[in-house]
């Protein structure tokens, strides 16, 4: 009598065509506290290419539900107050966005709270709501941020690694990566927007899928 062998799901891993610029990865192994292994994807967002979209933020709020951050840059119209003229809506994991906060965090000599109190930069807070949606408003998806703050103005590159582009990295030295939109604003603005994902990141999903590092 013959034996029949039970295979499990084949999985192929492949870059695709177009599916971005490469990158050099370190791949490393941590081990969390709860005794589990998760691999950490080291990426350098110096060889990224810059995002060829612009956008400038005078407003900025945080949506969150579903596991789905939404970070919102607006623009308010200069006859109309407080009515919008366009919207920038960033769609974010909550994995991505906990490594963004911890990349922030990570700011030292000086953090981002030092630049705040040496510039005497006002602390704002962000909008609950942005009013009604405006006709030009676009959405996009991003999993990596790149920060940079030079006094008072800050700047966020926002790059998305696709699902296809993650399942191949664990055979790759490279990863494909999208730029998707750079984000200039205040950095009043946007240590506003840290604080606001501070407050919600306690609820968050445990998350134990790979990590990304840059």
């Amino acid at each position: 009598m013959s034996k029949q062998q039970k295979h499990g799901p084949v999985t192929r891993t492949f870059q695709r065509q177009g599916e971005g610029v490469p990158i050099d990865i370190v791949q490393q192994a941590a081990i969390r506290t709860d005794g589990t292994t998760v691999a950490v994807i080291g990426i350098n967002l110096a060889q990224a290419p810059v995002p060829d979209r612009r956008y400038i933020a005078e407003v900025g709020s945080v949506n969150y539900s579903d596991d789905d951050i939404k970070l919102l840059f607006g623009q308010r119209k200069i006859s109309w107050g407080s009515t919008l003229r366009s919207l920038v809506v960033i769609h974010m994991s909550s994995r991505a966005v906990r490594q963004f906060l911890r990349s922030v965090k990570g700011l030292k000599e000086p953090s981002l709270s030092e630049i705040m109190d040496k510039l005497g930069i006002r602390r704002e807070a962000v909008e609950g709501s942005l009013g009604e949606e405006p006709e030009q408003t676009v959405a996009f998806a991003a999993n990596v941020v790149a920060v940079a703050i030079s006094g008072r103005e800050a700047c966020l590159d926002f790059y998305h690694i696709s699902s296809f582009a993650m399942a191949a990295a664990a055979h790759s030295a490279k990863i494909p990566i999208d730029p998707v939109v750079r984000v200039d604003l205040r950095t009043g603005l946007f240590e506003a927007l840290i604080g606001a994902l501070y407050k919600i990141e306690a609820d968050f999903p445990h998350d134990a899928e790979e990590e990304i590092t840059v």
